[in-house]
Parts: structure tokens; sequence; C-alpha cells
């Protein structure tokens, strides 16, 4: 009977272990989306550096995700073929796979890396500490930044 409540105490405490590590996880690198500019503008995504400043005018559908500690960071973002065109202004460069470092977060929405290094279309954003990725198809874009 007492070993099937010292057991019962290990299990509860390693999974409340599990939990409280799962919990500070999502909190030192939050998630967020916004539908267009302006909703990421109001929650001062632009203004505390977590998306960079050269998104386009048509941007939307944006999900993000960061790390509080080291700030790399993952974004998705969709845009108007008709009218933006990579790699929207002058802060991103062309480059090529064997100079692009793989991103370093992960997401349930975020392509795995052999995906993202075979795009047609990849920059260097220097000024951001980051890269660009974007599928033949163009439409949507996938930018991450390897520290602030």
């Amino acid at each position: 009977m007492r070993f099937a409540t010292v057991r019962f105490a290990r299990i509860i405490a390693i999974g409340g272990l599990c939990a409280t590590m799962s919990a500070c996880a999502w909190i030192e690198e939050p998630s967020s989306h916004f539908s267009d500019r302006q909703e990421a503008v109001d929650a001062e995504m632009f203004a505390k550096g977590w998306l960079p400043g050269w998104l386009p005018p048509s941007v939307k559908n944006m999900r993000e995700k960061h790390n509080l500690d080291t700030s790399v960071s993952i974004l998705r973002f969709e845009y108007a073929v008709s009218t933006d065109a990579p790699p929207f202004g002058d802060a991103c460069v062309p480059t090529t796979r064997e100079f692009v470092e793989s991103p370093r977060l992960d997401a349930w929405w975020w392509p795995d890396t052999v995906t993202i290094l075979s795009m047609p279309r990849l920059y260097d954003c220097r000024n951001e500490s980051g890269y660009l990725a974007i599928p033949a198809e163009g439409g949507v874009a996938y930018f991450w930044r390897m520290s602030a």
C-alpha cells in the first residue's frame, strides 16, 4: 500500500514538473497571429521590433513566434502578388542556400528546414539579422531572425 502511495506521488510530481516546463516554454516563446498590418501596429509588434518594418503594405495573415531570451523569431505572412514584389524594398538582398542559416524556432505553421532552404527565392536581410524565403508561386513568405 505504501509503495503505491509513493509511486502515485512521484507520478504527480513528474506530471507537475512537465506541465510547468511546458508552460515556461510557452511564456518564453510567445506566438501571435495578426489578420493585417493594423492589428500588428496596434499590438506594437513593429515598435517592439518583433516584426520588420519592411513588410509590404498588403501584408496579412501574419503568424509570428519569438524567443524572449535569445530574440530569435520566425514569421509567416501573406502578401498581394499583384501589388508587392519581394524582397519588399532594399532591406534584403538575394542569396543562395549555402549562405543561409537554418531557423532556430519551430511552430505548427512553419515548414521544415529542408523545405524552407529549398525555396527558390532566398534573401539575406542583414539589417534584420535574418533571412527571407519565398516559394515559387509567391503570395506567402517566411522570415526568420537569428538575433535582435
